[in-house]
């Protein structure tokens, strides 16, 4: 079966967490990332990389991802699409307002699935802030060892009471996607 949910994410520990998510739920998530989160995507980039291959339109993101669910003889060709672009704040403050209200990227060609996710002012404060330790020097290590160790509904209840971020947006969506955990969801227009 295919999906219907991509992820942009930021760098790598964004790309640990979708890849976790992904395992633990058994739903298919695209990931799109720059080098495999070796190269970051920024907040200020994001518009340009919006616009650009795969996202320019349907059939280029399908190609993309083969996964997607997609029929070239229904308009919209995919229209359960949601695209979650996770970036973190820090690097671009002046644009977090027009980010989060989805004005930054209303002129994409996809934008109307586009579901910005923030996080401030960056993922590993947040984790940070309820009690995840984060090594700076190594990342990558640390996301992975949380991310095993995480049930990602309790993740859910936790950010959804955070104003640093709305990740629980994301993990809502995809955890509304399992049959088994629909009914510990909120249910949520994503």
């Amino acid at each position: 079966m295919g999906g219907s949910v991509v992820a942009v994410v930021h760098g790598k520990s964004e790309v640990i967490l979708c890849r976790e998510l992904e395992r633990s739920t058994r739903c298919r998530i695209c990931v799109f990332s720059e080098k495999e989160g070796e190269a970051c995507i920024s907040l200020r980039s994001l518009p340009e990389v919006m616009s650009a291959r795969p996202f320019r339109n349907e059939s280029d993101l399908h190609r993309e991802f083969e996964d997607l669910d997609y029929n070239p003889r229904r308009r919209p060709m995919m229209p359960d699409l949601r695209i979650f672009t996770v970036v973190d704040t820090d690097d671009s403050p002046h644009d977090v307002h027009a980010y989060v209200t989805g004005n930054l990227l209303r002129s994409c060609p996809l934008s109307d699935s586009i579901v910005p996710i923030f996080n401030t002012p960056n993922l590993e404060a947040v984790f940070e802030s309820h009690g995840f330790l984060v090594d700076r020097r190594n990342k990558a290590g640390s996301y992975k060892a949380i991310s095993r160790r995480l049930d990602f509904l309790e993740l859910y209840r936790l950010l959804k009471e955070d104003d640093s971020t709305n990740l629980d947006v994301f993990i809502r969506h995809v955890l509304s996607k399992v049959p088994e955990l629909q009914n510990k969801v909120d249910p949520g227009i994503v």
